[in-house]
């Protein structure tokens, strides 16, 4: 019993396009989640208020930055080291002129950090 070549070549076809169609689904999915209603402030700190919970960020824009405020809580976590590297780290640690990066969302008016990673430099 021969098989011709031809024969396989339509169905390995199929379902090397579906496997390829469902990740491409997946990969827009998390995108979608990630991307609804989450933002980012990213730039040099610039003060820090811990009586009232307030960072203010100088931040990133190619025409000079305007001052960001975001606000933490006790939830919010802070990391030392970039975002795809990091360790645990304390707001304690957080000074005038470290680079910080903080994602969140907007909770009545203000900016609320969800998460802030910061380092020494950009």
């Amino acid at each position: 019993m021969r098989v011709r070549f031809s024969s396989l070549l339509g169905p390995c076809f199929v379902v090397l396009l579906s496997f390829v169609l469902a990740l491409s689904v997946g990969a827009q999915d998390k995108a979608t989640k990630k991307s609804a209603g989450a933002q980012n402030i990213q730039g040099k700190v610039v003060s820090i208020a811990k009586d009232t919970s307030t960072i203010t960020v100088a931040a990133d824009s190619p025409g000079g930055g305007a001052t960001r405020v975001v606000t933490f809580s006790a939830s919010t976590k802070f990391l030392y080291g970039h975002s795809d590297d990091n360790k645990a780290g304390t707001l304690d640690k957080v000074q005038t002129g470290t680079y910080i990066s903080c994602s969140g969302a907007m909770a009545k008016g203000a900016f609320m950090a969800t998460e802030c990673v910061y380092r020494e430099t950009k």
